[in-house]
């Protein structure tokens, strides 16, 4: 802990008749490499998070990553206000240990995110993160839409599948657009087969209509994308985002679905749907002034994906 977020941790405390909290952070969370269960802190039976103790610093400690949010996107505001820039947060998907009840891993980055404790039987890390964004109107970009849980090892008990739905169902709740990006650098069909199940519009089962991801950036264009194969596989992922995505918009109270708009030509004004410049490989090139026959460039791919 850095100086400042001592004092602070020590003046809440003082007002909050309990000064003895404010002498450091917990004790007994482990290090870096420990398995929350090795842990007294962030273990699931009897772990200090869920006590009276843990409940009020993780609620400072989140509460201090927001309170930072909010005044950076109070600055950007007053500096963009007149250029109209759309300001977006980017949350870290952290989504190991999302499977036990303390959530150990996001609870120490700040996401004050568990289930099943006697203090606080449910605490949504997320309503606070999409309320800031509402206050201005501000995107929220969240990682991992690649991912299933299966991809991952057993022992760390991760579930991005899960922890997508959760934010993607808060950020609904607040009328937030939700935009995404995957978070490791993969080029198989089973990637882009995900990705095109996680940005359709869905519903929760509460009833909450959760609205396609406002948009998707795809990372990264390594060597190895160009490889034929991949550069195909990417040609056919790009066609069919066009055809599952459609333009919704957040109307009155609910998350309502909203008729495609005409589409003018490429780069003039906004869309929804994802468009894709490609270049078939498998026919000569075509370019004016230019003999298609031996054309060397005609193996390359060019693509653009916009919303």
């Amino acid at each position: 802990y850095d100086l400042y977020s001592l004092a602070d941790l020590k003046r809440t405390t003082e007002e909050g008749g309990n000064p003895l909290w404010g002498l450091s952070g917990p004790h007994d969370a482990g290090g870096y490499n420990d398995f929350p269960e090795s842990t007294g802190f962030f273990r699931s039976e009897g772990g200090s998070w869920d006590s009276e103790y843990g409940h009020f610093f993780l609620d400072w400690y989140a509460q201090n990553l927001c309170d930072h949010g909010d005044r950076m996107l109070a600055a950007a505001s007053r500096v963009f206000a007149a250029d109209k820039v759309q300001l977006s947060v980017k949350l870290a998907g952290v989504h190991w240990w999302y499977k036990t009840r303390s959530h150990a891993a996001e609870l120490t980055a700040g996401y004050y995110n568990t289930f099943g404790g006697r203090w606080s039987s449910v605490c949504h890390g997320y309503e606070r993160l999409c309320e800031l964004c509402a206050k201005y109107n501000a995107r929220m970009n969240f990682t991992c839409v690649e991912m299933r849980d299966s991809d991952l090892p057993q022992m760390a008990l991760c579930s991005p599948e899960g922890l997508l739905m959760q934010v993607r169902h808060t950020a609904a709740k607040h009328r937030v657009h939700l935009s995404g990006e995957n978070a490791l650098c993969r080029f198989d069909r089973d990637v882009y087969d995900r990705i095109l199940e996680c940005v359709v519009g869905t519903q929760h089962e509460d009833g909450t209509v959760i609205p396609p991801i406002f948009e998707f950036t795809f990372l990264r264009m390594f060597p190895e994308f160009f490889e034929h194969e991949n550069l195909k596989y990417f040609q056919q992922f790009a066609r069919k985002m066009r055809e599952v995505t459609l333009p919704w918009q957040f109307a009155g109270p609910e998350v309502a679905p909203q008729p495609p708009p005409e589409e003018g030509p490429p780069g003039k004004g906004p869309s929804k749907f994802a468009e894709f410049l490609e270049f078939d490989g498998d026919k000569d090139a075509k370019r004016e002034g230019a003999e298609a026959e031996g054309d060397k460039d005609k193996e390359k791919g060019y693509m653009l994906f916009r919303f």
